[in-house]
């Protein structure tokens, strides 16, 4: 007897079989799906009230500079490090102009901010400072770009990371 003949004379189990493989098919799609490696985005920013002396983590969400629970001003602090990890270093800091400040927090209450209309208020009113450096520039100043470079021992950059809390 051969396979096709099994396979007509139960239809039910062929039946079952069939939406079992399935099943097990759309579980392991779903799990595919589900169980990325992706990294999920940050839900925490490094601060500094010491020019990047010293660093704290905080909400991702607040908008610099915001005064600390000791009245101290709070600026956010990019940490990278060169070395997986290792040896992590601040760079550059980064703070809001208060009219931007406002304008941005507003639109963060009304829980639609468009990425378009955020980039324009940050060209606009944010201001970055290297750490140790004597003075804020915008975002378009042409001395942004030395402010924000990262410099790696022996140039080695490929294995560079963004450090979070």
């Amino acid at each position: 007897m051969g396979i096709r003949e099994t396979l007509n004379r139960n239809p039910g189990v062929v039946t079952g079989a069939t939406i079992v493989i399935i099943v097990v098919v759309l579980g392991f799609i779903v799990m595919q799906l589900t169980s990325s490696n992706v990294p999920k985005a940050p839900t925490q920013s490094f601060y500094t009230v010491d020019d990047g002396v010293t660093r704290f983590g905080d909400d991702v969400n607040l908008v610099p500079p915001f005064k600390t629970k000791d009245g101290k001003e709070a600026v956010r602090v990019y940490v990278f490090s060169c070395k997986n990890g290792k040896a992590p270093f601040p760079v550059y800091m980064e703070r809001y102009l208060p009219e931007g400040k406002a304008k941005i927090e507003a639109l963060m209450k009304k829980g639609n901010v468009n990425s378009d209309e955020r980039q324009g208020l940050d060209e606009k009113y944010k201001q970055v400072k290297k750490v140790g450096g004597a003075k804020w520039c915008s975002l378009t100043d042409p001395g942004f770009g030395d402010v924000t470079r990262i410099d790696c021992p022996d140039n080695n950059y490929n294995d560079l990371i963004v450090v979070t809390p």
